[in-house]
């Protein structure tokens, strides 16, 4: 009996990780614009003065 044919089969060693269900429909966006990440920031700002005291 040959041992080694048995059980799951490996995966290819240079094959990436992709799970289709995962990146189905996701729309990639890209980074936000100026006035969200300005609002983004203030908010961040005013949380780490509360968090100081």
């Amino acid at each position: 009996m040959d041992y080694g044919k048995t059980g799951a089969a490996k995966p290819s060693k240079g094959a990436p990780r992709y799970d289709a269900h995962k990146s189905s429909g996701k729309a990639k966006t890209g980074a936000p614009d100026k006035g969200e990440k300005s609002a983004l920031l203030a908010r961040m700002k005013v949380a780490a003065e509360k968090g100081k005291s």
